[in-house]
């Protein structure tokens, strides 16, 4: 709950956002990009428990990104958040994240405590990709404190309008001094979409620095965005398209029909388009040895290291596999790693029954 009283604005958790008087939240979608700036405060001292604490800024140019505020308590957003998602079903868009704060000075004049908003981008949900599961999405920011004093341990970051995404509270567990900053990450769960939250068009997921309750500094938006999107998943699906599929003799067979494609969520990966291609006569000598149809590339991924941060790059492969035989792939069919490393894949069941002439997504 924000609530002016004396021109002193507060943060009760657990409750909804209430605006006095005629001020009003500004439209979210669409709004420009403003860099935040001020007078540079020197770093202090990095606090070495808890959350993960960065070093103290290295130069000039990072300090500068730490504007002085003279009140007790005050924070800032310290260069760029991140967002990653390990789900198919979600698209990241980061194109307008920054730096908000005059498209919600009305806003914020109401509430003296805060000092910035930061818009930390957008999650685009393709329901029908969903597939009656949660997905999961990771966003990592550096927060600093600008302030004359200190964090407590006991300072958090609290929801104050939208949807939690499973978090609703997290405490920073450490002390930060002013001129520190610390690193944050905020693991976040989007609903299945069958939930009663997940059929609203468009959300805005809004959380708060406090501290004994009273919010200071950013306010953190993330924009949630659902679609009816396409039938994704393993559905088994049926069309006049694979019924020219020509059938193989062998009782069980499958084939790669159209072209793979692949899906990046993370700015440390490159993916090469013309590299997705049927290889089969390449691989012919090795397939007669194996008693394999066809060799088939999903393409070439290349992974910038110095980007990687020492965490995780997700990307998601989309392909149409064809029941080319002539009995159906029975339930319990999966696809499996037969070499290499899997990359946190070892095996994909496949739904249902596939019958001859129907393909799996």
């Amino acid at each position: 709950l924000f609530r002016s009283n004396n021109s002193k604005a507060e943060l009760r958790t657990n409750s909804t956002l209430q605006v006095a008087g005629n001020v009003s939240l500004p439209e979210v979608e669409g709004a420009g990009r403003k860099e935040s700036g001020g007078k540079a405060v020197p770093s202090g001292q990095i606090a070495e428990q808890g959350l993960q604490a960065s070093e103290p800024p290295a130069d000039a140019e990072v300090a500068e990104q730490i504007p002085a505020n003279f009140a007790p308590n005050s924070g800032v957003v310290l260069g760029d958040a991140r967002i990653e998602s390990h789900h198919g079903a979600v698209s990241v868009d980061q194109r307008s994240s920054g730096d908000i704060t005059e498209d919600w000075s009305s806003f914020l004049g109401s509430f003296p405590g805060l000092t910035q908003v930061y818009r930390l981008g957008k999650l685009s949900i393709n329901n029908a990709a969903m597939d009656g599961r949660q997905a999961l999405a990771f966003v990592s920011l550096a927060l600093a404190n600008n302030g004359r004093t200190a964090w407590p341990a006991s300072a958090s970051i609290d929801l104050a309008l939208g949807d939690d995404l499973a978090l609703r509270s997290k405490v920073l567990g450490m002390v930060v001094e002013p001129g520190s900053y610390v690193n944050l990450s905020m693991p976040l769960i989007v609903p299945r979409a069958e939930d009663d939250w997940a059929q609203e068009k468009f959300g805005v997921s809004i959380w708060a620095l406090s501290v004994d309750g009273v919010a200071f500094g950013p306010l953190l938006v993330l924009e949630v965005q659902r679609s009816a999107g396409f039938a994704a998943g393993h559905q088994v699906r049926y069309s006049a398209a694979v019924e020219k599929t020509v059938l193989s003799n062998e009782l069980v067979s499958a084939v790669v029909q159209d072209d793979a494609g692949i899906e990046l969520h993370h700015k440390a990966l490159r993916y090469d388009p013309t590299s997705s291609q049927d290889v089969t006569k390449e691989w012919g000598a090795d397939l007669s040895s194996m008693d394999m149809a066809q060799a088939y590339r999903l393409g070439r991924v290349t992974v910038r290291l110095a980007d990687l941060d020492e965490g995780l790059a997700a990307f998601t492969v989309f392909l149409r596999i064809v029941n080319n035989g002539q009995q159906s792939w029975p339930v319990g069919t999966t696809l499996r790693l037969a070499i290499g490393d899997s990359l946190g894949l070892d095996t994909i069941p496949l739904d249902g029954e596939v019958s001859p002439k129907s393909y799996v997504n």
